[in-house]
């Protein structure tokens, strides 16, 4: 970098050290981003001049104070970078402007002494009027924002161990670190009095630590004590006032930087070897005291949990992480011990805690499925490397069996460790080695879980009994398991006999995946099961046993004798058809599992349809989803959404017709919503690519198919759907007007457009969102089409709307939204003629925004719509307003508002829009109403726009306001007022152009477009002194205006 720098420095080609940039990384420097922060610092600290320019260190300075004592951490912590940053670009004539008050003392020599000794007097103020009035403290001068300076300009400059060790400045240092120490052990005990309740240091000690309603509790009165207010009992508030939350931010992240900087000071200082003869810089007393301070931390703030907490974050470190491996065992039996706990807290440090151990002792996850046999460790090499480990682990098991059994009044005996040791059982990989004694010690506990009362239970049981046999046992402990059912009339518990069924499927998924079993030991097994084909007969009552056979069955469908097979698909079949609607009426007996087998019939019967083919097996499915029960066609619905890999073409395209023709009736229906979300789901998952039948359907169902929108419409305008069913009801609607090319409605389109422009909204939550960008991709492009086609006045509107949701969703925070939306102005590009007719390529999302301009502006310029809503994409912020912000010493609230849309870039969007908007203005003679709009314009802002363009000129002229435009360098918000500023004024200085030239007068403006232009490049050459001035970009081949921006 140093030498590329040099390089073009030398040859002219870039000054890299100049103001505009000097200012640019400044701004960086105040922003809200940490990766922001750090880079502009390490740009600053290792390529610039090495003092700033004095009148810069001096604002910036004054800004860096301001910040450091700012609630809001995120600006504290910015001002902690700013004050490192201006410590290291700082000379002897900058320290003399800096500490006025210091001349005099040898320190000033001394850099990082004197900032240290400034920051020290800086705490022990804040300390002394939190003291006083912690309220006002925390909103004004909160102690972590000095904190985080001290810690970074002690610890992170590179200089400082060297110069703390010079003998003439030592015995300062060691006074300093003593006061620091000791400063930071008082406020931590009166932070954490705070919490306790404790008003004095004489007040008693809590005997337990408190919980958080009484921190809570003990914050309240504090907060009543401070507005001079008595103490009165009420109900509980359900959301913390923000008095609440300023102390609270300011107690706990005041204790998280004295731990921060007492460990730092600890681990960078104490290892300085001092000078010969002189004391350490960190007396052993010193030491101590900084251990108390971390010991006081934990034990008087649940220290139980801390405790927890605190060995996740080391197994979970790259540090110390592997070191710990060796205490594997016991910190699976402490974390086994506290799920059992009481306490919430304490069972999620311990899940917290159990994850960490997991993912370091068996590796990351590199597998969707954790049945998958690519990763991981077989039990035979995790119980070797911890031994004891398994001890633990079986008696835990067996303590599980022996707490089971049959519920006592109703109530289970629950084991709290089991589903954490299944878990881990689970996440083990089979071995290929036979039965050894670690596997035969784990294989019977966990066959006698099969008849675990909890279902959860009998689930994982069955996951980890798959790790624990090896691949070559598993037609051996198969045909145990199959042996071990029970035959019709006996005595196997229905809880015993689900959980065999499950293990059996377990281990045949695994196989069935790794190919690790013979053909005819699965020929032997379902031999076997064949056996106990009761079991899915109606003999069997249990449905959940019924769904556990039927879905081993299938898992052995090519195992089976053909006539086993013929029998099985005909009680499947009858069954299903006693699941009719009139059945269902008659019956008012209600099963649990009934839903659960439902799906798993028909899963297995849109299975073998798509496997096997065949018109009959089509049509069953296919009449299922037109007459069957409403969990049977809820079943069917979700496995076309699922099932894409397993759904053959036949299947798929007659599934496409039937849906689209019983459209109608199931809206008609007005099934529960739930039902229906699923429906048009479905819907729109088969017809992406509809293929040509499903055109001709539709074709003869125009009428129909306009109803249908009609009703779709009037259901999300009017009935509140949820966000869920209404992206799935506007996807639907945006099918059914690409299905039928020919429906040309305008009411209905219009409508369409209404209800996309509201879920458009920044505002709009994601699901709307995405569904109004889905829409888009599905129907916008055919939209744009027509409207070029027709030629239509309203038809022409309607796309003009819809490419400008298009810019909005193209700016949108989630990703997906953008991805969709970028896919529309792909196809707009494609039909609009833009690019060759015989090929869509998909562009990405800022190249869409730009060719979305382009076809607004070639084949949508005489539309008056395209130069309103591009006007609609520049900032309203009013400059004069958010300058007063600026000015306004007030009081600063814990938590900023947050933009509706953090991705957006008002200010580059902007300047990409300018462009664009004054090749507009020069078609303004060819088009009536672009000229009569332009002139409403002109009227309605241009008064405005010259007034902020004075008070601009007139704010960043004032000199005595030097860190203001400091702290304005860093406000994105004036960065983005002056960009749509500076846009505004030359739009309205070619306005004025245009005007003179057709002689048209402005009575509104009393300047001329020239004298306009003059004062725009006054403007900008001095917000361009103050880093403030925007470069307006002509990419992408705009050429046409180039001239007139040059002149601004």
């Amino acid at each position: 970098m140093e030498a590329l720098l040099s390089w073009a420095r030398q040859k002219g080609c870039w000054d890299f050290f100049s103001r505009s940039n000097l200012l640019a990384l400044l701004s960086c420097l105040q922003d809200s981003t940490n990766e922001v922060r750090e880079l502009a610092s390490e740009l600053l600290i290792r390529y610039f001049p090495p003092a700033f320019p004095e009148p810069i260190a001096v604002a910036l300075f004054e800004r860096a104070q301001e910040a450091v004592s700012s609630p809001r951490v995120q600006e504290a912590e910015a001002g902690a970078v700013l004050m490192k940053t201006i410590l290291q670009k700082s000379d002897g004539s900058t320290l003399e402007r800096l500490f006025p008050e210091g001349k005099a003392a040898a320190t000033l020599q001394h850099r990082g002494l004197c900032f240290a000794q400034y920051l020290l007097r800086m705490l022990q103020a804040h300390y002394a009027m939190a003291c006083q009035d912690l309220l006002q403290a925390a909103s004004t001068n909160p102690m972590h924002g000095v904190m985080v300076a001290l810690r970074r300009c002690l610890l992170e400059v590179p200089e400082g161990a060297v110069s703390i060790l010079k003998g003439e400045h030592v015995q300062n240092w060691q006074e300093l670190l003593s006061h620091l120490v000791t400063l930071l052990r008082d406020i931590s005990t009166f932070l954490l009095g705070v919490l306790q309740s404790r008003q004095g240091p004489n007040a008693n000690q809590p005997a337990a630590a408190p919980s958080f309603a009484d921190m809570v509790n003990a914050i309240g009165s504090l907060i009543m004590l401070g507005k001079g207010l008595e103490q009165q009992d009420g109900e509980d508030a359900i959301l913390l006032s923000e008095e609440h939350n300023l102390i609270l931010t300011c107690c706990w992240v005041s204790v998280k930087e004295i731990g921060l900087l007492l460990g730092g000071l600890v681990e960078k200082i104490l290892p300085l070897a001092p000078p010969a003869g002189a004391e350490p810089l960190l007396p052993l007393t010193v030491v101590k005291m900084a251990a108390r301070v971390f010991q006081e931390v934990l034990l008087k703030c649940r220290h139980w949990v801390s405790a927890l907490h605190v060995l996740q974050t080391l197994v979970r470190g790259s540090g110390l992480g592997t070191a710990l491996l060796q205490y594997v065992t016991p910190m699976m039996a402490l974390l086994l011990k506290a799920l059992g706990s009481s306490s919430w807290a304490m069972r999620n440090a311990a899940i917290q805690l159990f994850s960490a151990l997991a993912a370091r002792v068996l590796g990351p996850k590199r597998s969707r499925d954790d049945s998958c046999a690519q990763d991981g460790v077989s039990p035979q090499a995790f119980f070797s490397r911890y031994p004891q480990l398994r001890e633990i682990l079986l008696g835990e098991l067996h303590s599980a069996l022996e707490t089971a059994g049959e519920p006592e009044g109703g109530r289970f005996h629950l084991c709290p460790s089991l589903h954490a040791i299944l878990t881990l059982l689970a996440k083990l990989q089979p071995g290929a080695d036979g039965l050894s004694s670690v596997s035969t010690c784990f294989l019977e506990p966990l066959l006698q879980l099969a008849g675990n009362p909890i279902y959860a239970v009998r689930v994982m049981a069955a996951k980890a009994l798959v790790p624990v046999v090896p691949t070559a046992e598993y037609g051996k402990i198969l045909l145990r398991l199959a042996g071990d059912l029970a035959k019709r009339g006996g005595v196997l518990s229905h809880n015993m006999l689900h959980g065999r069924l499950l293990q059996i499927q377990a281990l045949l998924a695994y196989a069935a995946d790794t190919n690790c079993s013979s053909p005819d030991a699965m020929r032997s097994v379902a031999h076997q099961m064949e056996g106990q084909f009761w079991l899915v007969t109606p003999a069997q009552q249990c449905p959940l046993i019924r769904s556990a056979y039927l879905q081993v069955i299938s898992l052995l469908a090519g195992s089976c004798t053909q006539g086993f097979a013929k029998r099985f698909r005909e009680v499947v079949s009858s069954e299903l058809h006693s699941f009719g609607p009139e059945q269902k009426a008659r019956s008012s007996e209600l099963q649990v599992g009934s839903a659960v087998f439902h799906q798993v019939i028909s899963h297995f019967l849109c299975k073998e349809a798509a496997s096997l083919a065949g018109t009959e097996r089509v049509g069953a499915v296919c009449l299922l989803l037109q007459g069957a029960d409403v969990d049977i066609q809820s079943a069917i619905l979700t496995w076309v959404i699922e099932g894409e890999d397993e759904r053959s073409k036949d299947l798929e395209e007659s599934l496409q017709l039937t849906l689209l023709e019983n459209l109608k009736s199931v809206l008609q229906g007005r099934w529960d919503k739930e039902f229906l979300k699923l429906y048009l789901e479905a819907l729109v998952h088969l017809c992406r690519n509809p293929p040509s039948q499903a055109q001709d359907v539709f074709h003869k169902l125009l009428g129909p198919a306009a109803a249908c929108v009609d009703v779709l419409l009037s259901m999300v305008e009017t009935e509140s759907p949820g966000p869920d069913l209404l992206f799935q009801a506007l996807s639907v609607i945006s099918l059914l007007f690409v299905l039928g090319s020919k429906l040309r409605d305008y009411p209905l389109l219009e409508r369409w457009c209404v209800m996309l422009e509201r879920c458009s909204r920044s505002i709009s939550s994601e699901v709307l969102r995405l569904a109004a960008a889905r829409s888009l991709k599905l129907a916008g492009a055919d939209v744009v089409q027509s409207a070029l086609e027709a030629s239509c006045p309203s038809l022409l509107s309607v796309a003009v709307r819809v490419m400008d949701m298009g810019i909005y969703l193209l700016q949108d925070e989630d990703q997906e939204v953008r991805r969709e939306a970028s896919v529309f102005a792909s196809l707009v590009q494609h039909v609009s003629g833009a690019k060759p007719q015989d090929s869509c390529v998909f562009i990405q999302g800022n190249r869409g925004l730009v060719c979305l301009l382009h076809v607004l502006l070639e084949k949508f310029w005489g539309c008056q719509e395209t130069f309103e809503f591009l006007l609609r994409h520049l900032p309203t912020l009013d400059l004069s307003n958010i300058l007063t912000e600026v000015e306004a010493n007030k009081a600063v609230s814990l938590y900023k508002e947050d933009e509706p849309n953090v991705f957006a870039e008002p200010a580059v969007l902007s300047r990409l829009l300018l462009p664009f908007l004054l090749q507009l203005l020069d078609r303004v003679p060819a088009s009536t109403r672009l000229c009569e709009f332009t002139q409403r314009w002109l009227k309605a802002t241009g008064p405005s726009i010259l007034h902020s363009l004075q008070h601009c000129k007139h704010w960043w002229s004032r000199e005595a306001i030097a860190p203001l435009h400091m702290k304005a360098l860093g406000c994105a918000k004036v960065h983005a007022a002056v960009t749509a500023l500076l846009v505004k004024a030359t739009l309205l200085a070619h306005v004025l152009d245009g005007l003179e030239r057709t002689h048209i007068s402005a009575s509104e403006i009393h300047c001329t477009s020239q004298e306009l232009r003059s004062e725009l490049v006054l403007v900008q050459e001095l917000l361009a002194q103050h880093g403030m001035a925007p470069t307006f970009s002509l990419d992408y081949g705009i050429t046409d205006t180039r001239s007139s921006v040059r002149a601004v």
